[in-house]
């Protein structure tokens, strides 16, 4: 594969520089919740289980929506316009309802308390959607308002760029699916579990990832659930990229020794090059390998190297 645009050899959050070789993701929790059809959150219930564990300590954390008084369960500033997290491990977490306009939200009765914001962070540990147009009563998010609300650990970043579009791409799960959000895509490719993740199933997938138009590559998870909500450490979670073990390369232009303006996807005199070379299989010792360039005027060029003597330099004439 040739990333043409390219102008570093390793990735980073800009720049995707692919191994295409399977990721094995290890243990992952649901990271998806929504509220609604859910009891509502007020003062009354002792906090809501939030289902998942945000601070990583095996134990599912709570939630309390902050009451108009203060001290009810949040001191000011946060009375009436932010949600108290209980976290087992990490303690009370605020965070204040912000909308993506900038705007303050409230959990206030009817259309006052609306709010909109699509990524609304929860410290570290994940973020919030929400868009309420209107609200059942005070103090609460509950099945009776007007909008969706939902909850999110944070995305686990894949170490491949799948779509080959320069940038990062992302994958969580919920209780029932794997979710593939690719940068180049608006909506996420979604795959379905064979069973929801409850504990002791056994769950089978072998599924290509697929927008309607392309295949970007294969999702394995086998295995059997100890816990509701997780896949586990010992269970297979593999992304295979399509292109697996077919290498990478790209050339990085780095000017003119003549001052000439550079022409794409022609080598002109005094043009200075930069090959960045991944192979798609592991390099061993013992390992002989040969690079070809083939110039303009059709004669090849070579570079041998014999693996560990890797370190090696030569000088071709490419043009004319």
């Amino acid at each position: 594969y040739y990333n043409e645009n390219s102008t570093k050899c390793k990735k980073d959050n800009l720049y995707g520089y692919n191994t295409y070789a399977e990721q094995e993701l290890g243990k992952v929790r649901v990271a998806e919740v929504q509220y609604f059809n859910q009891a509502e959150w007020n003062l009354d219930t002792g906090g809501t289980d939030i289902k998942f564990d945000f601070d990583g300590d095996g134990q599912n954390d709570t939630v309390y929506t902050c009451g108009q008084s203060s001290g009810n369960p949040c001191p000011a500033p946060y009375n009436g316009k932010a949600l108290m997290f209980n976290l087992t491990n990490d303690g009370v977490v605020y965070v204040p309802l912000i909308n993506d306009n900038g705007s303050q939200a409230y959990l206030a009765s009817g259309t006052a308390g609306a709010f909109n914001f699509t990524h609304l962070k929860i410290l570290n540990y994940g973020f919030m959607f929400g868009n309420r147009t209107s609200a059942s009563g005070a103090d609460k998010i509950n099945s009776s308002d007007s909008g969706v609300f939902k909850m999110y650990l944070n995305y686990i970043k894949l170490d491949d760029d799948l779509d080959k579009d320069k940038q990062d791409d992302y994958l969580y799960i919920n209780h029932t699916s794997i979710f593939f959000k690719l940068s180049s895509l608006t909506n996420p490719i979604i795959i379905p579990f064979n069973t929801p993740l409850t504990s002791g199933a056994v769950i089978d997938v072998d599924e290509n990832i697929n927008s309607s138009t392309e295949v970007y590559g294969r999702v394995v998870v086998k295995g059997t659930t100890t816990h509701a909500d997780t896949i586990d450490e010992g269970m297979q979670f593999t992304i295979i990229p399509k292109d697996t073990h077919k290498g990478f390369f790209s050339v990085i232009y780095l000017g003119n020794i003549t001052n000439q303006n550079l022409r794409r996807g022609i080598l002109e005199g005094g043009d200075r090059i930069k090959v960045c070379f991944e192979s798609g299989d592991d390099i061993d010792e013992g390992t002989f390998m040969i690079l070809t360039v083939l110039p303009k005027d059709n004669l090849e060029r070579r570079l041998n190297l014999d693996i560990p003597d890797i370190i090696k330099e030569k000088t071709y004439k490419l043009y004319p």
